[in-house]
């Protein structure tokens, strides 16, 4: 089972990663919609193991590490 504050989090991310948008030059925005794929991957993978430490591993190699750049500049400008 996640625990709670890792299941907050994980539901926050996929929210905001869902609205990032990249723009690429003069032509309008376009929603890239990766993190989506890459957020359940990463969330069913974390329910398969019950070491909270093991869970950020995965988050972190699964979700952050493979994010695309929208979901880079929503880190970045979070802090």
């Amino acid at each position: 089972m996640i625990p709670p504050r890792i299941h907050a989090l994980l539901g926050v991310t996929l929210v905001l990663s869902g609205c990032a948008s990249v723009p690429t030059g003069s032509s309008p925005e376009v929603v890239v919609t990766d993190d989506i794929a890459h957020f359940w991957e990463a969330a069913d993978a974390i329910e398969a193991v019950a070491d909270s430490a093991e869970q950020v591993r995965l988050f972190q190699r699964l979700y952050i590490d493979r994010g695309t750049p929208g979901l880079e500049a929503m880190i970045a400008r979070r802090g």
